[in-house]
């Protein structure tokens, strides 16, 4: 990972750092935008290659083998771990792992 790695990203005091978080910056909240646009953009199949306790993920695409760096405030609640296969879209920076979906703040 890379120094932000290590960094904590920037939560406003309105974000309640859990399910009921509604804050719609990138890496809380889903927006009403996100939420509606996902069925018709294009996702790319990924694998979690590392989470860190501050909430960074780094994922690592299956086809174009492109590594990604982001966060979300729930990622470590979610129960993710290495080699979990997931669904990322960079149109509008979302991860999708079953039915749960995470905005993202990618790096």
């Amino acid at each position: 990972m890379n120094q932000h790695a290590t960094a904590v990203a920037p939560t406003p005091h309105a974000c309640f750092v859990g399910p009921h978080c509604t804050w719609g910056g990138a890496g809380h909240a889903l927006t009403a935008h996100q939420a509606l646009s996902l069925e018709t953009s294009g996702w790319a199949d990924a694998v979690i290659e590392t989470v860190s306790s501050g909430g960074w993920i780094s994922v690592v695409t299956v086809h174009e083998a492109a590594r990604l760096l982001a966060w979300n405030h729930a990622a470590v609640r979610a129960g993710f771990a290495p080699g979990t296969p997931v669904a990322i879209s960079l149109e509008h920076r979302v991860l999708a792992v079953g039915g749960l979906r995470l905005s993202l703040l990618l790096v």
